[in-house]
Order: structure tokens, then C-alpha cells, then sequence
């Protein structure tokens, strides 16, 4: 079945703070199913979806679903891996599947005939193309045609033999290249070194192994550990360098309620979360953990804010698999986040009022509106405004262009030229010597390379000021 998509983004006037803009493929777009359990894409641009109902693919145009043999159930697929050039491996709880992506066809490898009916959870792919299946009757791996279980691999691999597998999450180290293992006890498969590290075999004192109920874990790029404590509720932070642990019980105010489900770490090492208390949270470097606003009336919202996985492609852009479909971060956004100013009673019957020109300071937005001029903190999402007038001549709070020169802000508005010295909340008229710009319409202000302002008022002259002499000159075109 073939679907036409377009994804779209909806810049709407109505977002509390700034956010990611998403765009989402859901269930009316084409996918067989809106509940998503994994992602791969290939090499060739093309997005395989795993949903608990079938396989999809999605071209960034069309989506298009594959159907399992007929006669049989749809597949409910939990991980999905190249095998080869032209097939992908596929874990579903009816075993594994072999999707011939030439063909567009599931085909049968006898190679896999050990994991037949099993019930697969996951799959990873290592840094040796070596395949780890996670199945409900232990671990295996496959490489250059061969299955076999870890046992056979590792003698120290019957330490997982009580362990529900269902319940367990798999990471792949690159810089240990090993696997972390999740759990009610965890450990460390060193697959290099053929060794396996838990809490009673744990030499370097790695605090993870004390811990239990560990629901995910996460590797950033320093080799630091993201990981869940599903029994303590807590988001964990393991810096390998100090060995010391930081938890986190709350997520940007909120008390963490059920735990997370899901910890993803993209190259930025931004740390995306997921709960199970259905809320999405971004930890990006040297800030504080941030909710990711949700809402089911906003095109440009995370899908959900429960995601099952997540992938990052070769161009960097994010693509989460949610319970409603599929959420994309693109890495090179033209629209990066979306503000929302506040408005105030002005001269128009709107019941808002737009910005003429908007300036951008470091953190700071500093907007010259038709209702007076707005200084927004983009970190703190505070705002302050300043007005030309309290009284009912509303027409004097409007402002054309702002401008940030040196240690001060100018504006240009119907009530003239104003500004405000950096540190101080007083908006002040601009009047210098015999020259007053008060109740004088100013179209426009701007600065030149060597730190002049120049300003028109409307109806007399262009206006030239020096900062650093203090003097004023006017040009009228006729002197």
C-alpha cells in the first residue's frame, strides 16, 4: 500500500516559550500502525519502521507498507538491523524475519532457524558487524553465517541464565566495546576480554553494578553513563572520571512519577528521555533538564511524549518513534524555535499586537512592537516592557526598529527616539542640546562600522550621532 506525505511545518502564535519544531508522520499519514517500536535507515535514505503492526518504509514522500506472508498475523516488530546489502534481519515476537529490500519481500534464512517462533526483543548491531539478538531464552550472536549463544561464546555468560530478558535494555559501548545490560542486576558483557562484570564481579567499583531495576541506559561520547533506576525512580548520571554518581528525582520541577523508559544520546551529546509517566524531556549540555512541550492540537509538537526509540542519521537530524507516530528533529532547521511574545492593550482592536523588528542579543530578544517594546529572556522565558506612555494616547507606544549599540539599546518609534542603558529598566526620550526628538516620528535607526547612530525623523532631516564625541549632525539635503 502506498501513502503520499508531506511533512510540514506549522509555525502557529500560540507556544508558551521556545521549543523544537517537529514534523511528524502518524497513522493518517500511511503507517500501519501509530504505535512505533523501532527505526532504521539505510544507506539509501530510506526509513524502515517497525510498528506492532507490520513493517513500513517511508521515502520522505511516501510511505509504504509490507505485509507478512498471508494467512499470518501482522508482524509486531521490535528491532530491525541490516543483515546484508540487500536484506534487513527483523526481530518480532514471532521470530526472526528476513526483508529482502530489492525484492520488497520477507524471505526465510536457515541460519536463524535456532531463533524459529522465539519471541525476539531486540537486536543490536556491534562495531564487528556481529549481530546480538536478545530473545526470551537468553542472548545469541550472529556472525559471517554462524548463530550461537553467548554461553558458548563466554563461560561467564551463565550469570544471565535467571535473568527476564523481556525486561532488559542493551547498549553498546564503543570506547569498552562491550554491552551494558539493564535489569533488575546489571553487568557489563566485555566482549573483548571475554569477561563479564556485575556486582560481585566489579574490580574497578563501578557504582551501576550496585544499583537494580536499571530500565535504561545511555553512552555519551566521553564514556560517561546515562542509566533509569526504576526502583529508586531516579535519573542517574555515572562520570566515569570522578566514579561518582548524580541522580536526578525530578525533571525540570516535576517529581520523575513511574520512572524513564528510554534514554537516547545523539552526537551533540543531548541526552532526549523518555518516562512512563508519558513526558519527553532534553538534558543538552551545560543546561538543566527541559520538559519537550506536548500538545495534540499542535502540528509542530512532539508526537508523543513517550518514544519507544530513536535514531539519529547521517545528516544529524533526530527521528523519534512514539506511541502516535514518528517525531523529526532536523539538524540544520531553517526555524529553530518558536517564541511567544505577550501582547498588551494598544491603538488596534486585534487582541494582539505584531512586532515590527525583532533584535537578538545572546539570550536576549529585544522586539519593537505595536504595543511598545518587549525584552524577552530566552532562558528564563521572563519578559519586561517599555512603554512611551501609561495614558490614553496608545499611539505613542509604537515602535519601528530597535538597535543594541555599545552598553545601549535605541528605538525608533511615532513618539521619536528612545533608549535604554543596559542594566536599568527606564525607557528615556533621546534629546541633545537644541535638538529634542519627543513626539516626533522616527522611521528607522541604524548603526554604521564606526559606532554612529543614524536615525530619520519624519518630515525634517537624516540625523547623525556620535557616541563618543557627544555631537549631533543633521542632514536635510539642503546644507
Amino acid at each position: 500500500m502506498l501513502y503520499r506525505v508531506a511533512l510540514f511545518l506549522c509555525l502557529l502564535p500560540t507556544l508558551v516559550h521556545g521549543q523544537f519544531i517537529f514534523q511528524n508522520l502518524r497513522a493518517g499519514d500511511g503507517l500501519s500502525s501509530k504505535v512505533i517500536r523501532c527505526l532504521y535507515k539505510d544507506n539509501e535514505g530510506f526509513l524502515w519502521i517497525g510498528t506492532i503492526k507490520g513493517l513500513n518504509r517511508y521515502d520522505g514522500a511516501i510511505v509504504r507498507q509490507y505485509k507478512a506472508e498471508t494467512g499470518t498475523k501482522d508482524l509486531y516488530i521490535n528491532a530491525i538491523q541490516p543483515l546484508n546489502q540487500h536484506e534487513l534481519v527483523i526481530a518480532t515476537t514471532q521470530g526472526i524475519k528476513i526483508f529482502n529490500r530489492k525484492e520488497g519481500a520477507f524471505t526465510y534464512d536457515h541460519y536463524f532457524s535456532k531463533l524459529e517462533k522465539m519471541e525476539i526483543y531486540n537486536i543490536h548491531l556491534d562495531d564487528n558487524s556481529r549481530l546480538w539478538f536478545v530473545t526470551q531464552s537468553g542472548i545469541y550472536i550472529y556472525q559471517n553465517g554462524k548463530l550461537s549463544s553467548l554461553e558458548t561464546e563466554m563461560a561467564g555468560a551463565k550469570i544471565l541464565r535467571n535473568v527476564q530478558f523481556n525486561t532488559v535494555t542493551l547498549t553498546w559501548d564503543t570506547n569498552r566495546k562491550g554491552f551494558w545490560v539493564g535489569g533488575y542486576e546489571p553487568c557489563f558483557i566485555d566482549y573483548r576480554n571475554k569477561a563479564i562484570y556485575h556486582r560481585l564481579n566489579n574490580p574497578d567499583q563501578i557504582p551501576i553494578f550496585n544499583d537494580t531495576e536499571v530500565s535504561a541506559i545511555a553512552v555519551d561520547r566521553k564514556s560517561n553513563i546515562w542509566y533509569a533506576n526504576g526502583k529508586t525512580r531516579t535519573l542517574n548520571f555515572w562520570d566515569q572520571n570522578t566514579n561518582r554518581i548524580t541522580k536526578y528525582d525530578h525533571l525540570d520541577g516535576e517529581r520523575i512519577f513511574d520512572g524513564c523508559n528510554y534514554i537516547f544520546i545523539d552526537k551533540k551529546d543531548r541526552v532526549w528521555i523518555s518516562t512512563w509517566a508519558f513526558a519527553a524531556y532534553l538534558k543538552q549540555p551545560g543546561e538543566p533538564i527541559r520538559k519537550i512541550p506536548y500538545s495534540q492540537n499542535r502540528k509542530y509538537s512532539i508526537g508523543y511524549g513517550f518514544f519507544w526509540t530513536a535514531i539519529e542519521d547521517a545528516e544529524g537530524n533526530i527521528w523519534l518513534g512514539t506511541l502516535n507516530g514518528i517525531s523529526k528533529v532536523q539538524a540544520n532547521a531553517p526555524v529553530q524555535a518558536i517564541y511567544h511574545l505577550p501582547s498588551f492593550k494598544y491603538f488596534m482592536h486585534t487582541g494582539f499586537a505584531h512586532s515590527n523588528s525583532i533584535v537578538v542579543d545572546g539570550d536576549t530578544i529585544m522586539a519593537a512592537k505595536e504595543d511598545g517594546i518587549v525584552k524577552f529572556d530566552m532562558k528564563t522565558r521572563n519578559y519586561h516592557r517599555y512603554v512611551s506612555t501609561y495614558g490614553p494616547d496608545l499611539l505613542k507606544n509604537k515602535f519601528f526598529m530597535s538597535l543594541k549599540s555599545g552598553g545601549r539599546w535605541w528605538f525608533a518609534g511615532l513618539d521619536g527616539i528612545h533608549y535604554l542603558i543596559s542594566g536599568t529598566n527606564r525607557l528615556e526620550a533621546f534629546k541633545k542640546g537644541v535638538f529634542d526628538f519627543k513626539k516626533k516620528p522616527a522611521n528607522f535607526i541604524f548603526s554604521d562600522l564606526a559606532g554612529n547612530i543614524w536615525f530619520q525623523i519624519r518630515d525634517d532631516a537624516l540625523y547623525r550621532y556620535n557616541p563618543l564625541t557627544d555631537l549631533i549632525d543633521r542632514f536635510d539635503g539642503l546644507n
